[in-house]
């Protein structure tokens, strides 16, 4: 076997391969043929031409003949070497191979690979390399630059006599130095997101144990107060509290699955670049860089801000708690107050209504407790709508939390919501100032403000409607109470003026308003 001393003196100076017929100048210099032909085609055919290694000259019709001593010593080696892609063990020993020297095209075994030639034109790839991708199609020599202008790996001879004479090159060693920069940069970024990943994972498997608990004991506590009168009424509410709870936990582990999902691939990506970073090949690392930051910047942009889950709605737990307690005890309000629960909401147990004088379909009671038959108009500003009638509630509500009902039997078309005062003269919902949810006269549901009506998927009945009220958090829910609750729409505001209670109705029937 030769040695790799041995196997440089055998490369020519120009095309930096080993011999293809070596031709010996007058001066003793030795270069491929074609390569010295090409150097002496490139000054034209009159001139005089000067050895490339000592600048000797000599002239360009000179007859140059293959030094045969040298193609002897050349061809010995090609026979006493393993052929590139035919057969994947050492070059030397004859052992399993794990990488292959571009330069020498010679494989090596973990022993020789460790003491072969560690300059930097020693480039050693994996052993499945294909040599044919590796070399120029025109010169059929190594590709050892990159060509800036067109954006193609070249080989020596395309920088001295080919097409890319005079372009602007570097070594493919620099361009993979600076490609592993940017690989190093992505990686940093991909980090950092797997980072937050984590803290974001961490935090999300204690999201909401705590508020869950309190729920938990705030309601279990208040039916141990009142279990015997109302132990049915526990079960129900309980029953919705589990309800919601699986409901979250179900959330929160399709968030932890997800996140588990993204964190698993950026941990792949990651793998992938530092692979890539660590490549000692640079046409290894120029051909994946680009699917590899590519494949990273997917990653990041797809990367969303994982969405928090939705709490648990108390305010259906206690509605339906409200309902179901208030023909109780009169201490009722005392213990909801004690287990965190509204009480009564004494700011609307006299609601009162501006009526106008005109004759109505709708009757008020002495506490606008119930509304029955022909008696007096309800109307904002004295006029009716077409043949429906609306009022306003003189009660201001600016703060707080409020819960209350309404009850409606026969009528083809009422609505039911809130009014700044400023509203008057406008028809409930259709207007920047006010908020309804109503029955149309074709028998659909919907919520409306400010002229945009959603149509709401509930068909049956309703006979009983809670509306809750949250001031400062600028929640407003109408719910439909029967044996279960249901929430039926939510506006979610920010009030800046006092609100006031409003309804409207058409045809004859009635409305019953229970204060809670």
């Amino acid at each position: 076997m030769a040695s790799d001393a041995l196997k440089q003196e055998l490369n020519c100076s120009i095309c930096l391969n080993t011999y293809e017929d070596p031709t010996t100048l007058p001066c003793g210099h030795t270069f491929c043929q074609r390569c010295i032909s090409g150097a002496e085609r490139s000054r034209g055919c009159y001139q005089a031409v000067s050895c490339p290694e000592c600048r000797y000259r000599f002239p360009a019709n000179l007859q140059l003949n293959k030094n045969t001593k040298l193609c002897n010593i050349v061809e010995h080696m090609a026979s006493v070497q393993s052929k590139p892609g035919t057969m994947n063990d050492c070059s030397y020993c004859g052992g399993s191979s794990i990488t292959l020297c571009l330069l020498c095209e010679v494989y090596l075994c973990e022993g020789h690979g460790n003491t072969h030639n560690k300059t930097v034109e020693h480039v050693l790839t994996e052993v499945n390399t294909n040599l044919d991708t590796r070399k120029c199609s025109v010169h059929q020599e190594l590709l050892r630059f990159y060509c800036c202008e067109e954006d193609v790996c070249i080989c020596a001879s395309c920088c001295l006599f080919g097409d890319h004479v005079g372009h602007t090159f570097v070594t493919l060693q620099e361009i993979s130095k600076n490609q592993k920069a940017i690989l190093k940069n992505v990686e940093n970024l991909l980090t950092a997101e797997k980072h937050l990943k984590e803290i974001k994972l961490e935090e999300m498997k204690g999201h909401n144990k705590e508020s869950q608990e309190k729920m938990r004991i705030g309601v279990t506590g208040l039916f141990g107060d009142i279990r015997r009168e109302l132990e049915v009424l526990e079960h129900k509410v309980l029953c919705e509290v589990s309800k919601q709870e699986e409901d979250v936990c179900a959330q929160i582990s399709t968030l932890i699955k997800k996140l588990e999902e993204e964190k698993s691939k950026l941990s792949a990506q990651i793998l992938d670049i530092n692979h890539l970073g660590q490549s000692t090949d640079p046409m290894t690392v120029l051909e994946n860089c680009g699917y590899t930051i590519c494949r990273a910047n997917e990653l990041l942009m797809g990367s969303e801000d994982t969405a928090e889950p939705k709490a648990m709605d108390e305010v259906l737990i206690k509605v339906a708690l409200q309902s179901g307690l208030h023909d109780f005890l009169t201490n009722l309000p005392r213990l909801q107050k004690v287990r965190g629960f509204h009480a009564q909401d004494a700011s609307l147990s006299h609601i009162t209504l501006e009526l106008n004088g005109m004759f109505s379909q709708l009757l008020i009671s002495d506490d606008i407790s119930h509304t029955s038959n022909l008696l007096q108009t309800l109307s904002l500003d004295g006029t009716p709508y077409s043949s429906a009638y609306q009022t306003l509630s003189s009660t201001a509500i600016s703060s707080g939390e409020h819960y209350w009902e309404v009850e409606t039997k026969g009528l083809l078309e009422w609505g039911v919501g809130m009014a700044y005062r400023r509203a008057e003269g406008s028809k409930l919902g259709f207007n920047r100032d006010s908020w309804c949810l109503y029955l149309s006269a074709i028998g659909e549901y919907r919520a409306v403000h400010d002229c945009n009506e959603m149509t709401l998927p509930f068909h049956p009945p309703i006979r009983t409607l809670g509306i809750y009220l949250d001031y400062e958090a600028g929640v407003l829910s109408f719910y439909h109470l029967s044996d279960t609750v249901t929430l039926l729409h939510t506006f979610s505001v920010t009030f800046s003026e006092p609100l006031h209670p409003a309804y409207f109705i058409d045809n004859i029937g009635w409305a019953h308003h229970c204060s809670k």
